[in-house]
């Protein structure tokens, strides 16, 4: 998410805007370069992915309600250590997608 750039307050505060433009009912789908477990902002800010365990618990935090994810972008060749726009790698990065809802 573009939030994972974010220092954490202003995270917190975008998310709290989405969740307020939403609709109830309404669906947000996040989609993003998965990142090490337990990553620090230096790592995200560095590598641009993100522990999806972060951006679920900020959603959630946000007031959204876990709804679902996929693994149609997962790729288990890439070991998270390359920054997405390292050519090596570009293009071929883990990605997860979570949908969350706003309640109805």
């Amino acid at each position: 998410s573009a939030c994972c750039l974010m220092a954490r307050t202003a995270c917190i505060g975008s998310l709290s805007n989405w969740f307020s433009a939403v609709r109830p009912g309404g669906s947000v789908i996040v989609v993003d370069h998965v990142g090490p477990a337990g990553d620090t902002r230096e790592l995200v800010e560095k590598l641009h992915r993100i522990d999806p365990a972060k951006v679920r618990a900020d959603m959630e935090r946000a007031g959204f309600v876990f709804d679902g994810d996929s693994d149609a972008l997962r790729i288990a060749a890439d070991d998270h250590s390359k920054n997405v726009f390292d050519p090596a790698i570009r293009g071929k990065t883990d990605r997860f997608m979570m949908r969350f809802k706003k309640p109805a």
